[in-house]
């Protein structure tokens, strides 16, 4: 039985002796050795390959001769099958057998699937990469948890955790859910921390491309310059992804051929290049980490497709356990280009619900239980920022220092002539002008409406609270962030027995 490599290739072990090929059973990249009942102790299963006119296939007319010169047949078929026992041994004492891919295939340098489950991952775990501890740089979360507050009544969160099977070292479905009620500011970010106690098998040991979990986020979306008032539940089938680093994609259409890069197939592999390669963006957003494991889903609601990822962080920055990042198209990205996602706006009701398997199809490991005891999974969830307390968030509020006449969720809602600007600061609320600024982005789009940028390609907010440069004015400018961000933070509790 094949394996599989991390980029999805098939990889045949043989230990060969002369024109006998002994093809060893391979499952979950390692020789399965099944304890059975009859047997009593572990049993290494044996094939012999024998097909007329294939490669490797035994030629039993030659074979039967040579063992009949100056050989017994009885001594001949024992010293065949005590080299098969040498090369058997020499295998599982950790000699390497040779490795044969398959047409079009490349060798791996680590092993293709998850090995068996244990305190340890054994070969799963020499494929990690190791705890990286702080790198100097600050991380998207560094960033949003200076002068976080909690307690804040516009960022309500409540979160539920709970696994398919309570048994200490059983391989359980995880399931996540997180709430925001509506008319309340929506998340920014949020992450949710396993205890260190939990195992995890890296990405590297599971092959690429492979689903191993589903994610629905419902939210409501504002399109085209319309209000943020159209339900959209976003759902995803999240796969296996590369975790490597230096291999990185881009998230924005670098190429100008009118695809974003992450959704192109360049190699034509039919995966999306944001499954085989790393997002750039990520890099900026934690830098000098590198993720355990990270899966990726795309769905088509708009044009470009909506992104959804999810990261789990070795020991983030010196926190024991592993953190779960989940993350929403370029959200936090301090580069990202507003009003290039495909949608103008998402805000509340905001739902999410994320169920990560515990083991593939075949059986082997993605997650392993802890052992048996009392365990606290614990969710971080950081808010938008909202300058002018207006209980609408930056990103949402077309007048960000002026507290709003309407509700931006609401069409028409104190924005008479319907052209996205509230009348707060709208030059004229009677005379529509959907880009009031005329740099190409409609109002709800523009992060900036009222003031036009130098440089209309993009929208630049180097303090990333989602007011453009040209329009941070008004409060602490353009280098310094404007508005609390809301925190909650919430724990929920699992037995394991």
């Amino acid at each position: 039985m094949p394996r599989t490599s991390n980029t999805g290739q098939e990889i045949i072990p043989n230990a060969r002796l002369g024109n006998l090929s002994l093809s060893l059973l391979i499952r979950g990249g390692m020789i399965a050795a099944h304890r059975q009942t009859r047997c009593g102790y572990p049993c290494i299963r044996l094939r012999v390959v024998a097909a007329v006119g294939r490669p490797n296939s035994v030629d039993w007319e030659p074979l039967r001769a040579r063992l009949e010169l100056g050989w017994w047949p009885g001594v001949g078929l024992l010293v065949l099958a005590g080299a098969g026992v040498v090369v058997v041994a020499v295998i599982l004492a950790g000699g390497r057998s040779s490795e044969t891919p398959l047409q079009g295939a490349r060798a791996p340098a680590r092993p293709a699937t998850a090995a068996p489950a244990s305190a340890s991952n054994g070969p799963a775990d020499a494929c990690a990469p190791s705890a990286a501890g702080p790198s100097g740089e600050a991380t998207l979360f560094d960033k949003l948890s200076k002068g976080a507050t909690r307690d804040n009544p516009d960022f309500d969160v409540s979160f539920t955790a709970g696994i398919s099977d309570h048994g200490a070292r059983a391989h359980a479905d995880l399931s996540l859910e997180m709430h925001v009620p509506a008319g309340d500011v929506a998340p920014k970010a949020f992450s949710v921390l396993l205890p260190k106690e939990w195992n995890i098998t890296p990405g590297c040991a599971i092959p690429l491309g492979l689903a191993i979990g589903s994610l629905r986020w419902d939210v409501l979306l504002g399109r085209q310059g319309n209000p943020c008032n159209e339900p959209a539940p976003l759902i995803f089938r999240m796969v296996n992804s590369s975790t490597n680093t230096s291999d990185t994609v881009d998230f924005r259409d670098a190429d100008g051929n009118g695809t974003p890069d992450f959704a192109e197939d360049k190699d034509h592999t039919g995966r999306p290049d944001v499954i085989e390669k790393y997002p750039a963006f990520l890099n900026r957003m934690f830098p000098g980490r590198h993720p355990l494991r990270r899966t990726a889903g795309l769905f088509t609601y708009v044009n470009p497709p909506v992104l959804a990822q999810s990261l789990a962080f070795k020991d983030l920055d010196g926190t024991a356990g592993t953190t779960l990042v989940f993350l929403l198209q370029d959200q936090g990205d301090p580069e990202a280009v507003a009003g290039k996602s495909g949608f103008s706006d998402y805000c509340t009701p905001f739902e999410f619900r994320m169920t990560d398997s515990g083991a593939t199809y075949s059986g082997a490991p993605l997650y392993t239980n802890p052992p048996a005891g009392r365990y606290q999974i614990i969710l971080t969830a950081f808010g938008e920022r909202d300058a002018d307390g207006d209980g609408i968030e930056n990103g949402l509020d077309t007048c960000p220092f002026d507290k709003n006449v309407g509700n931006p969720r609401v069409k028409g809602d104190g924005d008479a002539d319907q052209d996205g600007l509230d009348a707060a600061c709208d030059p004229n609320d009677f005379e529509a002008n959907p880009d009031q600024d005329s740099d190409g982005y409609l109002n709800r789009d523009d992060i900036c409406p009222l003031v036009k940028a130098d440089d209309s390609s993009t929208q630049k907010d180097t303090d990333g609270d989602q007011i453009g440069d040209e329009c941070d004015t008004s409060g602490k400018g353009p280098n310094v962030p404007d508005g609390d961000v809301p925190l909650a933070i919430q724990a929920a509790e699992v037995n394991i027995h």
